[in-house]
């Protein structure tokens, strides 16, 4: 009986190790969450006349942007993001007409900006392991506004060009955002989001967007 119990108590001992290199094997296996992500997005820049080199008359349709953006998860739910936004280039035209007589010759600007917009963010992000994840998001867009202006004087149906000019200017902006990741499988998603900027007058921009990115 000493001997079956000694044998009992050994093969008890036996699997309790085992069970212990295991689960210890498992702990040091474990794969821990992927800390980047990147992605890209199109979406529809909406601005009113204080953004992007905008005054007087303007064109106020919406313009096209292409994103892509960087992340880098600090837990995982927070993460700090850097972005970088192209947009289509549009025209603004400034008329100036004579105050003393209507028929003394004004003028009129042609202004064309491309802005270039660089932004980072911090993103707290929902959920774990799910197949939707909603986040919001708060930071800093700086926009590279490079502009060329184009003055013309004109008097009886002619213009004549004045002064041609180039010159860059930047703007801040504080925004915030709210999205959604829909994730494909544990790597890959679908990124949407709606953004809003504002300045010291109030909302001074929104962006709509869309498109895909990775975690890695």
């Amino acid at each position: 009986m000493n001997t079956r119990l000694a044998s009992l108590y050994a093969i008890l001992v036996l699997i309790g190790c085992g069970s212990t290199g295991l689960a210890q094997q498992d702990v040091s296996d474990k794969v821990e969450f992927r800390k980047w992500d990147i992605g890209t997005t199109v979406g529809l820049l909406g601005a009113n006349k204080r953004d992007f080199g905008r005054s007087g008359s303007y064109n106020n349709d919406p313009s096209l942007s292409v994103n892509l953006d960087v992340g880098r998860y600090l837990t995982t739910h927070l993460k700090a993001d850097a972005g970088l936004t192209w947009n289509n280039s549009r025209s603004f035209y400034d008329y100036n007409f004579s105050q003393t007589s209507p028929t003394e010759p004004g003028s009129y600007t042609i202004r064309t900006v491309r802005p270039t917009i660089l932004s980072g963010a911090v993103t707290y992000q929902f959920f774990e392991n799910a197949f939707t994840h909603p986040y919001v998001t708060t930071g800093l867009r700086l926009a590279i506004l490079p502009e060329h202006r184009e003055t013309y004087s004109f008097d009886n149906f002619v213009s004549r060009i004045e002064t041609s000019v180039k010159q860059t200017s930047l703007q801040a902006r504080p925004f915030g955002a709210v999205g959604f990741k829909s994730y494909f499988n544990e790597r890959w998603f679908m990124r949407s989001e709606l953004l809003v900027a504002w300045d010291a007058h109030g909302v001074s921009h929104g962006v709509g967007r869309i498109g895909f990115g990775i975690d890695f």
